[in-house]
């Protein structure tokens, strides 16, 4: 029979039990239950840390101990929770130190999922962080357990992770082949919101290809999935991209209602990495307008928001579209420096693609500011790198595109891909052929320009030896002729030195002999040479074709006998030749000379002779 005193013993014993019991009950939950343990922790996190570093990692430190020494069988599971539930919050630094503290306690063989879990977790913070070897490396990790252990569930999360580590590399056909396989297991599973999310990330690489129409269409898919499946946090990426592509592709107007867009959802999600990465490229979108105090407002509200959140590569893109707008601005050496500092800051990341748009900007800074060599030097920079990234890319791509699965939607986009690379293999050989023509043409070029200039050396020279040969021809015949009216002179005047003296003789003798004498003076007058004369004067014309014509023709005034005067000065004679062969006076030749230099309006100290040689 059971009494009340009975009722109070059992009462007592029960109470006893239950404060003995209800502490080990806690532990027993938070054993078995560690996204519980993880999400206390968390908020434990929140409320104790004060905003700056290191508050958040002297809790963290506290966390960790607290939970390895309470939790020893279960820390590693409850470190790992953690660790996510910061990441997601962007605490990265504070989940980076919870995943690296759990993975090592975690068991790859008793707990394969959460190992695979944390690794890419780990890999997800070094990808936010900028560091694509690290975030490789992990992913290998979690790749390498569900092979081992043939766990297929986290394929296309290591796809899309693989996918992004590529992009951040700058290999974009890589990107797009691992985000196409991921695409296809999502398919399979009908996982619209997976799906959504895999078709913008296409998207976005092939904005970063410019290839436009194909990010465009990728796009709007991914939009319409995520607007279907009310995603909006994946609807919100959505529209920060098809801002980009529009803008890229010139359509500003497109683009700017899509930022706005994405704005207006980042504020709603109170998501401020995204809110910040709108404003930065509404910023760009501005730029390019020129509308430069909008870009700049952008530009200081997306700082501020980077700032706030400890967003730590945001800085360092502020400073490189900063730096852009002043150079727009016509600030050139603010702007470069600006740029170089951004360049000091990327040594930090591992981001090629930005790194590569960085120095072709400082690149046209330097060119506008008319420092040629320094342009050139980053220049070289830009496509050494550029051409690195996209010559490793195609290679790695080529030799990944063997070995791709054989589904129907698959094969249409590696169709596709192929034909991308045979267009860009194409293109380099054009542009090697390109360059060996250009090569083979310079130097056919430079042989028949050698060869034109030598035959025109040759033609030159045989120019110049003809003309000497006529030259000389002329010489020797203007020397015959001059030779010819000397003798015609010398002829004429031994006959009338000849007359001159036989008339003296005349008185001295009888009338017979006078007669005799004075038909031999008339026969010597009447041999004088005047057919002679003619023949010369035929010559002449010969040697010096239409010099009679020509010289009457300009100077009409000239009378005949000027004219023949003309004709022996060319000849080079002197006045007393020219006397003796016209049997005329020196004076009178003097008395021409001095009409014809009147009548040519020749200088006092022009020669006539070499005037007349001139024409």
């Amino acid at each position: 029979m059971i009494t009340l005193g009975l009722l109070m013993k059992i009462h007592k014993i029960f109470i006893l039990l239950v404060l003995f019991y209800f502490p080990l009950g806690i532990v027993f939950s938070q054993t078995v239950n560690p996204d519980t343990l993880a999400a206390d922790f968390f908020r434990q996190f929140e409320k104790s840390h004060s905003g700056n570093k290191d508050s958040m990692n002297l809790i963290v430190n506290q966390i960790i101990q607290q939970v390895t020494a309470e939790y020893p069988g279960k820390a590693g599971l409850v470190l790992c929770s953690a660790g996510i539930l910061l990441d997601d919050n962007d605490y990265d630094d504070a989940a980076l130190k919870c995943l690296r503290a759990s993975l090592p306690l975690i068991s790859k063989k008793k707990n394969p999922k959460e190992y695979i879990n944390c690794a890419l977790a780990m890999a997800d913070v070094f990808y936010k962080a900028m560091k694509a070897d690290s975030a490789s490396h992990y992913v290998d990790l979690g790749y390498g357990v569900s092979q081992e252990e043939m766990i297929s569930q986290y394929d296309d999360d290591i796809y899309n992770d693989r996918a992004r580590i590529a992009d951040l590399s700058g290999q974009r056909l890589l990107a797009i082949d691992w985000y196409l396989k991921a695409a296809d297991i999502q398919r399979q599973r009908k996982d619209s919101v997976g799906l959504g999310i895999v078709l913008g990330n296409i998207g976005t690489m092939h904005i970063n290809l410019k290839n436009y129409d194909e990010a465009l269409k990728y796009l709007h898919e991914s939009e319409m999935y995520n607007e279907h499946q009310k995603n909006e946090a994946a609807l919100n990426d959505t529209y920060s991209n098809l801002a980009v592509a529009y803008n890229e592709h010139g359509k500003l107007s497109e683009s700017i209602k899509y930022y706005y867009k994405s704005i207006f959802l980042s504020k709603k999600l109170k998501n401020d990495f995204q809110l910040a990465r709108a404003f930065m490229n509404l910023a760009s979108a501005f730029i390019t307008e020129k509308k430069y105090a909008e870009a700049e407002a952008y530009l200081d509200s997306s700082k501020v928001i980077c700032e706030n959140n400890n967003i730590q590569f945001g800085p360092l893109l502020y400073k490189i579209n900063q730096g852009q707008l002043i150079l727009e601005t016509g600030q050139i050496s603010k702007g470069l420096a600006l740029l170089e500092d951004a360049e000091k800051d990327m040594a930090s990341y591992d981001m090629p693609g930005i790194q590569c748009e960085l120095w072709e900007i400082i690149s046209t800074g330097y060119e506008k500011d008319k420092q040629y060599q320094r342009a050139l030097e980053y220049y070289k920079k830009f496509t050494v790198l550029k051409d690195s990234i996209g010559g490793s890319e195609t290679n790695r791509f080529v030799f990944e595109l063997q070995t791709m699965y054989e589904s129907e939607h698959s094969a249409r986009q590696i169709e596709q891909l192929q034909k991308n690379i045979e267009k860009q293999k194409a293109r380099n050989g054009y542009i090697v052929m390109g360059l060996g023509m250009s090569v083979i043409i310079t130097l056919l070029f430079g042989v028949l320009l050698i060869i034109y200039r030598r035959a025109q050396q040759y033609k030159q020279r045989l120019a110049q030896e003809e003309n000497e040969k006529l030259q000389l021809s002329m010489d020797i015949k203007d020397q015959e002729l001059a030779s010819k009216a000397m003798n015609m002179a010398k002829i004429n005047q031994m006959i009338l030195d000849v007359s001159d003296q036989l008339k003296k003789v005349l008185p001295g003798l009888t009338r017979e002999k006078t007669e005799s004498l004075q038909q031999l003076l008339k026969n010597l007058e009447s041999s004088l040479p005047t057919e002679v004369w003619k023949e010369f004067e035929t010559r002449f014309e010969q040697v010096h074709k239409g010099f009679y014509d020509k010289i009457s023709n300009i100077y009409p005034e000239l009378s005949p006998a000027e004219v023949k005067v003309c004709g022996f000065l060319r000849l080079n004679l002197t006045t007393k030749d020219i006397a003796l062969l016209t049997n005329r006076g020196i004076g009178t030749i003097e008395h021409s000379r001095s009409s014809i230099r009147r009548k040519m309006n020749l200088e006092n100290d022009a020669n006539l002779t070499s005037f007349l040689l001139s024409l």
